[in-house]
């Protein structure tokens, strides 16, 4: 029974009669193997807390294959439904994910796809890091072989050896690092840190220079947050967070002891929403135009009863993300 489809392959669920279990098979359409596939032998041997489990992986008519775990609780992209999550829970998630990929670095992999739609979800709501089906070993060097990936998360080493047309070994323990950064990103915001009408387009953007800022798209996001982001996807590979256990240490550090805020669907007639949760008392900041070209008001009330907690704030469209992120910090 197909259980889904995407740019490397089609996935069934299987029967296993040797295993005398349900399993999803993915066949890997958009791979070409290097060699006989290296990489079959380390997937299947692959175990940790935070990685859905791999039960095989081979070639079988030159085409590679992998058998994993079925995932029946979705992924943290399904959990976007158009807005982004709540940054504590989008940090949680991520940490999973770092301490999934660093049992895929120490096993002398890179997993090359690390993205919202790759981060599966377990019967608890912790994260599970899956599709491996363009994950390379490591050479001696420090180095591997790129079998593809999303654009929307690739680091810029490796949109730019795609463009040039000279598929060397641009893949590393950095450029997953950069994985992981670009997919808080999308969490955190709701959208992919680049979008384009085709990949190339996508690409494109990548090598131009970085996404838009978390203070702007996301100015609820607490400031620790959006530094440890920003040094994940650091330009330069040297710049960024030297491994996954160090990304995991600065995103476990980071205590979260104010008001949550989480942006939410905006209210009738209103331009943006955000909720902020501490203890009993919940709050909306809400954004929404003044009927004067370019002018915001922004309004912050207590959620149950209404009533106004401060005085209402005016601004224009470009001072909004300043002005929010000031509202924020007063009211955390």
């Amino acid at each position: 029974m197909p259980l889904g489809s995407g740019g490397q392959g089609v996935v069934y669920e299987v029967f296993d009669h040797h295993m005398k279990q349900n399993s999803a098979l993915k066949i890997l359409t958009d791979v070409t193997p290097h060699e006989i596939w290296k990489e079959a032998e380390l997937l299947s041997r692959l175990s940790g807390k935070f990685l859905l489990p791999v039960r095989n992986a081979d070639l079988i008519s030159g085409v590679p294959y992998v058998v994993t775990e079925i995932a029946r609780h979705g992924t943290t992209e399904d959990s976007l439904k158009g807005i982004e999550v709540a940054s504590a829970k989008a940090v949680g998630w991520v940490i999973h994910a770092c301490r999934g990929i660093a049992r895929m670095h120490d096993s002398g992999l890179v997993h090359n796809d690390i993205k919202p739609g790759n981060l599966f979800l377990d019967s608890h709501g912790d994260a599970l890091l899956g599709d491996l089906g363009y994950a390379s070993q490591l050479r001696p060097s420090g180095f591997a072989p790129l079998t593809g990936g999303t654009p929307a998360t690739m680091p810029p080493e490796t949109a730019a050896v795609i463009l040039s047309g000279n598929w060397a070994d641009p893949c590393s323990v950095a450029s997953d690092v950069y994985g992981l950064g670009a997919t808080l990103y999308w969490l955190l915001t709701g959208r992919p840190p680049y979008i384009g009408p085709t990949p190339r387009d996508v690409l494109d953007q990548v090598l131009a220079g970085p996404p838009l800022r978390l203070q702007t798209t996301a100015p609820h996001v607490p400031q620790g947050v959006r530094g440890v982001v920003e040094k994940a996807m650091s330009r330069n590979a040297a710049d960024r967070f030297q491994t996954a256990s160090e990304l995991d240490y600065a995103l476990a550090r980071l205590t979260q002891t104010g008001r949550l805020w989480t942006r939410i669907s905006p209210h009738p007639g209103h331009f943006d929403c955000f909720e902020g949760n501490k203890g009993g008392s919940a709050l909306a900041v809400c954004t929404a135009h003044t009927g004067v070209e370019t002018q915001h008001e922004i309004v912050v009330r207590h959620q149950k009863s209404g009533r106004i907690a401060s005085a209402p704030v005016r601004a224009p469209l470009s001072a909004l993300p300043q002005r929010l992120r000031a509202i924020f910090r007063l009211h955390s």
